[in-house]
């Protein structure tokens, strides 16, 4: 069990920025993966000027959309990458669903458990969203 807990894990709300929002996706449908990717892009446009912590994390059948390197959802993320946001994709969830490292977008960023990463995440202070 302790391998599921990230040692570094600090309950403390991030002063480092000024908005922390945190989206959740864990269908296979693509429609919640590119509502995701959008609400990251409005949130970042509209706000201009202020520093932001923006972390998807992707479980269950969500992550078999991690593979699909040509499609709307991968460049919309290659952007969102570039401008700093995080993807998190949930190994447990990748064994399930047989999907390899390898064949993930490029930077995507991996959790032991994307539950955990979840509540890690919120108990730093950021605000959940689930499209």
């Amino acid at each position: 069990m302790d391998d599921l807990i990230n040692k570094e894990h600090d309950a403390s709300i991030d002063k480092e920025y000024d908005y922390n929002l945190l989206l959740h996706v864990d269908s296979e449908d693509a429609g919640p993966l590119d509502m995701a990717l959008g609400n990251a892009h409005h949130f970042i446009e509209a706000l201009p000027g202020v520093t932001l912590r923006v972390v998807i994390v992707v479980t269950g059948p969500a992550v078999r959309l991690l593979t699909e390197r040509d499609s709307d959802q991968a460049r919309k993320a290659e952007n969102l990458l570039e401008k700093g946001i995080s993807i998190q994709a949930c190994r447990h969830a990748m064994q399930i669903y047989k999907v390899n490292e390898n064949e993930m977008w490029p930077n995507i960023e991996f959790v032991r458990s994307g539950v955990v990463a979840l509540v890690q995440l919120q108990d730093e202070g950021m605000a959940y969203v689930k499209p």
